[in-house]
């Protein structure tokens, strides 16, 4: 079965703050916890969603990641890991062994790769007319 849109789940609009998402957890916990509904299992899986939502939608970067990509950006089997790692993860550890930087930097260079690939990169353009020869000046100076 596939899973439902997290923004669904809460009940909130895209563009919804941190405030209005935390709020309508809130609510949703409140209404399923496993305490106040012992032996529901719809209950549960209810809770476990709205818990799973509103991890991803709080936190910047899953949230990012999951408006760019959907469930492949933060789910781990997606990204073609069995680990607890999520999408942007998995790439830090790949980008970060090879680049260095902390995980910002790393997640800065994975972004703008991901513009230079599709062209969305702002200058993009620029980068591919440069002049040929602007290398050619090294070995006379």
């Amino acid at each position: 079965m596939s899973k439902r849109d997290y923004y669904q789940v809460l009940g909130v609009t895209r563009d919804a703050d941190e405030s209005t998402i935390k709020k309508a957890y809130r609510k949703l916990a409140m209404k399923y916890h496993p305490d106040r509904n012992a032996g529901d299992v719809k209950s549960e899986e209810m809770f476990k969603e709205a818990k799973e939502a509103y991890e991803i939608l709080t936190d910047p970067n899953k949230r990012a990641a999951y408006d760019q990509f959907g469930h492949a950006g933060v789910d781990a089997s997606a990204a073609g890991g069995g680990g607890a790692q999520g999408f942007s993860d998995a790439f830090s550890d790949i980008f970060g062994d090879i680049f260095g930087g902390g995980v910002e930097h790393v997640q800065m260079c994975i972004v703008a790769l991901i513009y230079v690939i599709t062209g969305d990169f702002p200058g993009a353009g620029s980068t591919r007319n440069r002049n040929k020869n602007s290398h050619s000046d090294v070995g006379r100076m």
